[in-house]
């Protein structure tokens, strides 16, 4: 059920996305295709996805907030771009297809991936609601992708990509450069609805977990059982750290924690329960 409900989703998403960049200036158009490459390839969509999962449970119309969905998945894939880059992780290949520096260059991909950042508080900016509730959603997404957030954890991941560290810090670097950009359709969604205290107390801990969660699970995937080495091997990761089963151990205690808090909100959220269940269970 939960896959079909996500395909939903992220198709409804993918659309949006595919009529959003656009250029008649033929001086543009390698940028825009370079942007357009790797926004429009083929991702989960689980954090656009987790933002209009919120809003329907609590009965607003999400329609009408799918530039906020997109926002998010600007911002994701421009960390991507960059991730993918020689200076980073120097990666060929992402989602079976060339990396985008492997297909435009590098100073394209570059400057795509600044593109695609800066596009997604113009879609914020330029959304037709509240200027209040504007402002308040530029201020979350830019905390949680910037220096207090997910660029604060890839700077963090950089300097400990030497040294072996313990299963405290490694936590709290992913708290930073995964969770934060999980957390923040979270807050999003939670300032768009009127939810209780309560409710958005629970949702911000379901949030944590997940994005834990989202790590760890991560990292099991990257894991390759049949020699069993890291891809990676200079990086510091849940398997690396806890080995193979005891981090397959750590997602199903934390998915329980993150459903945990769930159980505990005044409304219905059987669909973030299942989404839970497919991070924790998933393949790719």
């Amino acid at each position: 059920m939960i896959e079909n409900i996500l395909k939903e989703k992220r198709n409804l998403i993918n659309k949006h996305l595919a009529g959003l960049l656009k250029t008649q200036r033929p001086e543009h158009k390698i940028l825009f295709d370079s942007m357009n490459y790797s926004l429009l390839s083929n991702g989960k969509r689980i954090r656009g996805c987790l933002f209009l999962f919120i809003l329907e449970m609590f009965k607003v119309d999400y329609l009408q907030y799918l530039d906020i969905a997109a926002s998010v998945e600007c911002v994701h894939t421009y960390s991507l771009i960059h991730d993918d880059l020689p200076c980073m992780d120097n990666d060929d290949y992402r989602r079976g297809i060339l990396t985008n520096h492997k297909k435009y260059g590098e100073g394209v991909a570059l400057q795509a991936g600044d593109a695609l950042l800066t596009f997604a508080f113009q879609l914020i900016s330029q959304a037709k609601f509240s200027a209040k509730d504007r402002c308040k959603l530029i201020e979350i997404l830019s905390i949680a992708a910037g220096a207090e957030g997910m660029v604060a954890g890839q700077v963090h991941d950089i300097q400990i990509e030497n040294r072996s560290i313990e299963l405290d810090e490694l936590k709290l670097l992913d708290k930073f450069k995964t969770g934060r950009m999980i957390k923040a359709p979270v807050d999003m969604a939670i300032q768009l609805t009127h939810m209780s205290i309560s409710d958005a107390e629970q949702l911000r801990k379901f949030a944590k977990h997940l994005g834990l969660l989202f790590q760890i699970t991560d990292d099991i995937l990257d894991y390759k059982e049949d020699n069993n080495e890291i891809k990676n091997t200079h990086k510091n990761t849940y398997v690396s750290l806890l080995g193979l089963e005891k981090a397959k151990l750590a997602a199903e205690e934390t998915a329980y924690k993150a459903i945990e808090a769930l159980e505990l909100m005044q409304v219905d959220s059987y669909i973030l329960t299942e989404l839970v269940l497919y991070i924790l269970n998933r393949r790719t």
